[in-house]
């Protein structure tokens, strides 16, 4: 009985060891996708081995030819019926060993490529700025211009997207970084350029970002204690600022008055910023405000300077112009000035 009970014993730990290496087995077993010519004559790309689930780059037909026809990809059948897979795609690769074969377009010219060129050529780009690159794929019969871009030498947060865009991180510590574009109608052929990395420019302590002068055209009259607005409006980007390191902006309005002045002596007119559109602007939206008094002479030139936080400041700014009871004034604007400042 104690030998009968040994033995079962034996056997239950030699399956379950079986099982677990049969287990670990399965989760490394790795799939072929093999290549077939399909009718065309040269050297079959290798085949590719890979986990299921893994992306692998399909290579392209170059070593492969056919009489009057263009290589078109690849297929799971030989009359390319199913869905065709770019060369220089992604293939995932199946649960299952896969043979694709090549797709031959007897119609189609043959599209050979000969080059590819970068532009610029010889850039440098400071450290926390975006470069912008081109390619071109020269070759016959009208090779497609569709690049996939790359780089080489560059550190964390240094890269290049999709439709070449180049962007050097702040703290780079490479003196160059190579841009690669490779054509995806034929994969080894690519173009290069050496982009030297520079230091970046001191950001000035004080930035005019918006200036708007005014003609006669914007002359108006406000009476009696009645307010007129101007909207002032603006495109800079906020973001890109605060990065830079400012903090505050100043608004600075220049004006005057025209032939048309006070009623009464002790008569008032304010200025004063508000951001938000007129006329719906509320009272916790005003910047600040600055008051005459006495009364303005006439043709007289004024100055009103506002500083205000920026992280308070939206991208519209509107000036009121408002009086004190039976005053009257006809006020033209000279100019409005924002600056930032560290």
């Amino acid at each position: 009985m104690k030998k009968n009970n040994w033995f079962a014993i034996i056997v239950m730990i030699l399956l379950c060891t079986a099982c677990r290496i049969g287990e670990k087995e399965t989760e490394e077993t790795q799939y072929t996708v093999s290549f077939h010519a399909n009718g065309g004559n040269g050297t079959v790309p290798n085949s590719i081995k890979g986990k299921a689930g893994e992306s692998k780059l399909l290579p392209n037909g170059n070593s492969l030819s056919s009489q009057g026809a263009a290589f078109g990809g690849w297929c799971d059948n030989s009359n390319g019926t199913e869905i065709v897979y770019n060369a220089g795609s992604l293939f995932t690769v199946r649960t299952e060993d896969t043979i694709l074969h090549a797709v031959w377009n007897p119609d189609s010219p043959i599209i050979t490529v000969f080059s590819v060129t970068v532009s610029p050529s010889t850039p440098s780009v400071q450290k926390g700025r975006s470069q912008q690159f081109f390619a071109w794929v020269e070759g016959e019969n009208s090779p497609a211009q569709t690049i996939i871009w790359n780089i080489s030498g560059g550190g964390v947060g240094t890269s290049i997207s999709t439709d070449g865009l180049l962007t050097i991180a702040t703290n780079e510590s490479a003196a160059s970084i190579i841009v690669m574009a490779t054509s995806t109608v034929n994969i080894n052929k690519s173009g290069t350029t050496t982009v030297t990395v520079s230091p970046a420019s001191p950001i000035p302590p004080i930035k005019t970002i918006y200036y708007r002068g005014f003609n006669s055209s914007f002359d108006f009259s406000i009476k009696n204690g009645a307010s007129r607005d101007e909207l002032i409006t603006s495109d800079f980007d906020i973001t890109v600022l605060k990065n830079a390191g400012y903090t505050k902006f100043v608004l600075t309005l220049r004006f005057d008055t025209k032939n048309e002045l006070l009623v009464n002596v002790g008569s008032r007119l304010y200025a004063s910023f508000w951001k938000g559109l007129a006329p719906s602007i509320t009272q916790k939206d005003k910047y600040g405000e600055k008051n005459w008094t006495p009364a303005l002479n006439r043709w007289e030139a004024k100055e009103f300077i506002q500083e205000i936080n920026l992280t308070d400041f939206s991208n519209q700014l509107t000036i009121r112009w408002s009086t004190s009871a039976n005053a009257s004034y006809k006020v033209g604007t000279r100019s409005i000035t924002i600056e930032a400042k560290k």
